[in-house]
């Protein structure tokens, strides 16, 4: 407390300095937190931060699905329906277990479907299907088939390079 019928400047100076050092040591006091408040703290924006990443990419795996589901009609009652179907099985959110909750849901009629679009939905399938065969095809037809007795006879630094490129031909 600064005394007002002080008339020494000097004493009033560092009467009014140590008043403001003061009001700033109680402006910047902070609850003193114990290493577990601090660690609930710092564990609450991790799993906030985890939660945010982990919805922006469910949100691209559900933005891709229902580009490859033409049969999809979008509604509210339909996508809690299968947010509901996931949930309630511990499913991950994938473009799989988006695949079964649609297609139990919608077979039960508990959601619309898009009538139009079956035969696009079938020809979507079929080009997926397709495509992942003739990849497969493609990678097995790469890949040499050696017995046992020629990888013995096969020069050391050649084993390595099979084994580093997974037994393709490169």
């Amino acid at each position: 407390m600064i005394r007002r019928n002080t008339y020494d400047p000097a004493e009033r100076y560092y009467a009014e300095r140590e008043e403001a050092r003061q009001m700033a040591e109680k402006d910047n006091q902070t609850p003193e937190l114990s290493p577990e408040q601090i660690r609930a703290v710092i564990d609450a924006e991790t799993k906030s931060m985890e939660q945010r990443l982990e919805e922006k990419s469910n949100g691209e795996t559900v933005v891709a699905w229902m580009t490859q589901t033409p049969t999809y009609k979008p509604s509210a009652q339909a996508s809690a329906q299968i947010k509901e179907f996931i949930e309630a099985r511990g499913l991950p959110v994938t473009i799989e277990s988006l695949d079964s909750a649609f297609n139990y849901l919608s077979e039960k009629g508990l959601i619309e479907t898009n009538p139009a679009a079956p035969i696009d939905s079938q020809v979507v399938k079929l080009a997926r299907k397709s495509y992942l065969q003739s990849r497969a095809e493609g990678l097995a037809s790469q890949v040499q088939r050696h017995t046992t007795e020629d990888m013995y006879d096969m020069p050391l630094e050649k084993l390595r390079e099979l084994a580093f490129n997974g037994g393709r031909n490169v």
